[in-house]
């Protein structure tokens, strides 16, 4: 059992099922105004640009399943990623509610990982770009055509900078969170020729790098702090 003192997180399988719904709503229909975009006789936006885009950039032609793709990964992020950062930023205030101090008297564990520095480094140089890519084709498009066909690749990527940026953001702003409480598994499973490694705690399961797993005992009650927005661990703390 969780200490009293130091309750795990409660969980919402409600708020869960209509999130799901939210998300399969969105997806639904940012698929369908995404083959209508293109289909009509005056094409909508944003496909009608990405069509002008690609005709500066490859000889006066574009790709009709291109342009659905674009199209359609564009409308998507931006009408989900909003909604992630609104979700993201509710579930952190609510939680934020209830949360217990991280004590100072436990074992803290030592492993390498990215600081606050290189987080933050990440968060905004991926903003950044993001931005300068979208300045520059919304400015004039045809200032990448020497450089038609990497503009086209980074066209299918830059939506999700666009997003990615500030949802790191969001990540290191929002407040952290602290479970406290007994391991209740300890978990190791392959991908491709690595190996993936989880700790469960409190009804969370927590990825965290092989270091600090094998610093974990199946028998400890630890102390995990994690960031607001993504669960990413930042500190744990061993009771001794």
């Amino acid at each position: 059992m969780a200490d009293p003192e130091h309750p795990g997180p409660t969980t919402a399988p409600a708020g869960s099922a209509m999130a799901g719904v939210l998300v399969l709503l969105v997806a639904v229909g940012t698929l369908v105004y995404a083959i209508v975009a293109q289909v009509l006789d005056a094409p909508l936006e944003p496909a009608r640009t990405f069509m002008r885009w690609q005709a500066l950039w490859n000889d006066g032609y574009y790709g009709v399943k291109y342009n659905f793709a674009v199209t359609w990964i564009s409308t998507l992020v931006a009408t989900g990623g909003p909604l992630l950062l609104v979700g993201l930023t509710h579930a952190a205030i609510e939680s934020a509610r209830q949360r217990p101090a991280f004590p100072a008297d436990w074992r803290a564990l030592a492993w390498r990982h990215a600081t606050r520095a290189a987080r933050w480094r990440l968060a905004l140089g991926l903003t950044g770009v993001a931005l300068l890519f979208g300045a520059v084709c919304i400015a004039d498009a045809s200032l990448l055509t020497p450089v038609g066909f990497l503009a086209q690749l980074a066209l299918v990527v830059w939506p999700f900078t666009v997003i990615a940026g500030p949802v790191l953001v969001l990540d290191e702003l929002l407040p952290e969170r602290v479970l406290i409480g007994p391991i209740t598994a300890l978990e190791r499973s392959p991908r491709g020729q690595s190996e993936e490694f989880h700790v469960k705690l409190a009804g969370t399961c927590f990825a965290v790098p092989e270091a600090l797993w094998l610093a974990l005992a199946a028998t400890d009650t630890i102390a995990v702090r994690v960031s607001g927005g993504f669960d990413r661990v930042r500190a744990v703390a061993v009771r001794p």
